[in-house]
């Protein structure tokens, strides 16, 4: 999934800043953009051509997968939070949860995958056969 770096993004806006579509303002410490009349001009006279860009970057990525990459972002945070703030001992723990994590997602690609099912199985005439329910799972 392609992600823009500051040495994509900040380039790009100075050219578009100098072009005087946008504006750069400071908020909160933060640097945000917003459009000039003249940008939201060239945006509304080129909006076919423009397209929707972050449609056209997300195209080939499944739902699942943005999914995923979100919560890799979260857990990050969350290890980097207890890397900097979190005792020790809490450190020690979190090595041991993302280890077990890491062994449990290898060893999931080692299970055999499952054949392909088309996103929309051909409807059967013949209503579904009554399935029992699922045993409850037993404690040991």
């Amino acid at each position: 999934m392609w992600r823009p770096s500051p040495g994509t993004v900040y380039p790009t806006l100075s050219q578009l800043e100098d072009e005087g579509l946008i504006t750069l303002d400071r908020l909160d410490g933060r640097k945000t953009a917003t459009l000039t009349e003249e940008g939201l001009a060239y945006v509304e006279e080129n909006r076919a051509q423009l397209g929707e860009p972050w449609t056209d970057v997300a195209g080939d990525v499944r739902a699942e997968n943005r999914t995923l990459a979100g919560v890799i972002a979260q857990v990050g945070m969350a290890a980097s939070t207890v890397a900097l703030h979190g005792t020790p001992q809490q450190a020690t723990r979190a090595a041991e949860i993302l280890e077990q994590a890491r062994q449990e997602l290898y060893g999931l690609m080692a299970q055999p995958k499952p054949p392909e099912t088309p996103a929309h199985p051909a409807q059967s005439e013949d209503p579904p056969a009554a399935q029992e329910p699922p045993a409850p799972p037993t404690t040991e």
